[in-house]
């Protein structure tokens, strides 16, 4: 038999793909063209709005970890996904979105790389469900505490100086420009998969804005939500199950 063609939602993990791209390279195009390279890297720690924007980054990269975590456990590729996690950490999302790519064409439509188990307008999942076990309810709690921490870490940013003497800092300094480039391509993916999720329907759009002007650690109240709304069970049922919702991704 021939291998699926790849579907229309198949071209948005393309897209994806392409738009982070550009997106790495030219902030490494700007810092080599700076002439600064990549110095002041303790300034990441020591200014405000570089730690928020590295907190930012750390949450981004969590919420990758635990969601490949999980899609590798279901697809028995939890080696080859723990490498991918380990290839995020040291050089960037950039990995993220070549995964994500990579996954795309191997099951032929975005939706059906980043999600296994559709719902039906009951909310039942077709699959095996079990009773909510202790890991969901820790990883819910896990999530809400590390959000509560970005917002605190947020203010006291604020508090300190102005947003926008943080971004003139952020220009200036090549190593919080490139991690605020990351966060951006970051939140690529997880507008991805919350579009997949809520199956591209108004539910998402809330979501989406709050990513766009709250940033990543609003990518852990989407794991709560996850978590604690979805009919699954299982963290793992949870993080690869649709919302029940009248979408058209079907």
């Amino acid at each position: 038999m021939g291998q699926r063609p790849l579907l229309p939602c198949g071209y948005g993990g393309m897209t994806a793909f392409s738009i982070s791209s550009l997106m790495y390279v030219s902030a490494i195009l700007i810092v080599v063209a700076s002439g600064m390279g990549f110095s002041h890297e303790e300034e990441l720690l020591t200014e405000r709005w570089g730690y928020a924007t590295l907190v930012d980054y750390s949450l981004s990269v969590i919420f990758v970890a635990l969601y490949f975590t999980f899609n590798g456990i279901y697809h028995g590729t939890l080696r080859r996904n723990i490498f991918v996690i380990g290839g995020v950490v040291l050089f960037g999302h950039i990995v993220t979105m070549a995964y994500l790519c990579y996954l795309t064409f191997e099951h032929r439509s975005l939706r059906d790389a980043l999600i296994v188990w559709n719902t039906n307008p009951d909310g039942e999942a077709r699959g095996e469900m079990k009773r909510k076990n202790p890991l969901t309810w820790i990883i819910a709690g896990v999530a809400f505490v590390l959000f509560l921490y970005f917002l605190y870490v947020c203010v006291r940013a604020i508090q300190a100086e102005s947003l926008g003497i943080g971004w003139e800092k952020t220009k200036r300094n090549p190593w919080i420009l490139l991690t605020f480039i990351n966060n951006l391509i970051g939140l690529v993916f997880v507008v991805s998969y919350i579009l997949i999720s809520e199956q591209a329907t108004f539910y998402a759009l809330p979501w989406i804005l709050a990513l766009v002007f709250g940033g990543n650690g609003v990518s852990m109240l989407y794991v709560v939500h996850k978590m604690l709304s979805n009919t699954g069970a299982s963290p793992l049922e949870a993080m690869l199950t649709q919302n029940p919702r009248d979408g058209f991704l079907q």
